[in-house]
């Protein structure tokens, strides 16, 4: 159980009515879903929603809340809070984007890609129910030993966090791909990120996104 963290009261209704469309970015730990979300917010002109850098940021803030969930991160991470926070999170960051984003001339986005997020099935319908239903969701994939290779890759050299990682994402993340499963885009993480992104582009492209 994660600790204590206050929740914020917010009004969605600008992001349940604004009519833009809600990619899940999802894949396994070092499949390179920041790394999409970097490239697509350029391609298609959309804001990117990184919960886990909003939760480090929030944990910065000097204020309660902002200790609460400091506390909570320093514990067991980002994906230790609870799920409410969680979504309480990336509620604010989309209403803010609403009104602040600046990836295009007209200021105006045409889309949310959310990075690495929802972790769970009980975290994918807290955020259907209280924002909106994702539109498609992208399936960065690759197998276990290519992703342990990935991580090791980025420096991260404690074997048992990676099979730990690993495990979380079959036992959490692979329940949410088969519960929205006609919504899953599905692509090869093994090729060159260029590559990737053009193989998403053109999916996103046959459905007129």
């Amino acid at each position: 159980m994660a600790g204590y963290v206050e929740r914020k009261e917010l009004d969605t209704k600008k992001v349940k009515e604004c009519g833009l469309p809600v990619l899940w970015i999802l894949g396994g730990p070092g499949s390179g879903k920041s790394t999409q979300c970097v490239m697509l917010s350029k391609v298609k002109e959309m804001i990117w929603i990184n919960p886990e850098e909003l939760a480090n940021a929030e944990a910065e803030i000097p204020e309660p809340r902002g200790f609460q969930i400091k506390k909570v991160l320093e514990s067991g991470g980002w994906k230790a809070l609870d799920t409410p926070v969680i979504v309480d999170i990336i509620a604010e960051a989309m209403l803010d984007q609403l009104e602040n984003w600046h990836g295009n001339p007209e200021g105006i986005s045409k889309g949310f890609l959310i990075d690495g997020f929802p972790n769970s099935v009980a975290q994918a319908v807290e955020f259907v129910g209280r924002l909106l239903p994702a539109t498609k969701i992208i399936h960065i994939s690759l197998g276990p030993d290519s992703l342990i290779e990935r991580l090791m890759a980025k420096g991260s050299t404690d074997f048992e966090a990676n099979e730990m990682a690993l495990s979380q994402f079959q036992q959490e993340v692979i329940p949410v791909l088969e519960k929205y499963q006609d919504k899953v885009i599905k692509v090869d993480g093994s090729e060159m990120s260029f590559l990737i992104t053009a193989d998403i582009n053109t999916e996103l492209m046959k459905h007129k996104l």
